[in-house]
C-alpha cells in the first residue's frame, strides 16, 4: 500500500476532534502551508506569492548597496506553490512577468550572471506569453499585453536579446523588428 493510501485510510478513521487537531497542526506547520491553505480554501488572492517574487527578483536586482542575484530554484518554487494553491490567472501572470523580468533585468544591468539566467529568462517569458495567449480570451487585452512585452524587450539589449526575441516571435507570431 502506498504511503498516501495508508495516510488517507488513517485520516478517515480519525474522530472529528482529531481531524481538527491535525488540521490545526498542518496549518501551523510552516508559513508555506498556511499560505497554501489560505489561498486554496479561503480564496485568498495570492498576493503573498507576488510579494515573495518581487523580493526574489526585481527586489534583488535593484537592491540598494550590494545587489543580490535572483535564485532560479526559489523563483520556480514560488510559481509551483502558487499553482498548487490555485491562484487566480492575474496572480500567475504577475509571477511569470516578475520572473522573466528579474532574469532579464539582472543580465541587462550587470552584463552577466549564472549560466542558467539565459534559459530562465526565456522559459519564464515563454510561460508568461503562453498564459496570455491561452488564458486571456479578450483579443484586444491579449494584443495589449503582447505589445507591452514587445516594448519592454525593445528597451533591453543584452546577451539575451536574440533568445527572448525568438521566444516572443514564436509564441505571439509578432516580429520584434529590433534593428530596422
Amino acid at each position: 500500500m502506498s504511503s498516501y493510501k495508508a495516510i488517507k485510510e488513517k485520516f478517515s478513521q480519525l474522530s472529528a476532534d482529531e481531524k481538527e487537531t491535525l488540521l490545526k497542526d498542518i496549518y501551523h506547520f510552516s508559513k508555506d502551508m498556511r499560505l497554501f491553505l489560505e489561498t486554496r480554501l479561503l480564496g485568498e488572492t495570492g498576493e503573498e506569492f507576488v510579494k515573495q517574487m518581487k523580493k526574489e527578483t526585481i527586489g534583488k536586482v535593484y537592491k540598494e548597496g550590494i545587489p543580490g542575484t535572483p535564485n532560479g530554484r526559489l523563483v520556480n518554487s514560488i510559481i509551483s506553490k502558487a499553482k498548487k494553491s490555485h491562484v487566480d490567472i492575474k496572480v500567475l501572470l504577475e509571477l511569470e512577468k516578475l520572473a522573466y523580468r528579474g532574469f532579464i533585468e539582472s543580465l541587462n544591468k550587470y552584463g552577466g550572471g549564472p549560466d542558467n539566467f539565459i534559459d530562465m529568462g526565456c522559459e519564464h517569458l515563454e510561460a508568461y506569453l503562453t498564459l496570455v495567449k491561452n488564458e486571456i480570451k479578450d483579443k484586444a487585452k491579449q494584443k495589449q499585453l503582447f505589445l507591452e512585452v514587445k516594448k519592454y524587450l525593445l528597451a533591453k539589449d543584452n546577451m539575451l536579446t536574440d533568445y527572448v526575441d525568438g521566444v516572443y516571435e514564436e509564441v505571439t507570431g509578432i516580429p520584434v523588428e529590433r534593428y530596422g
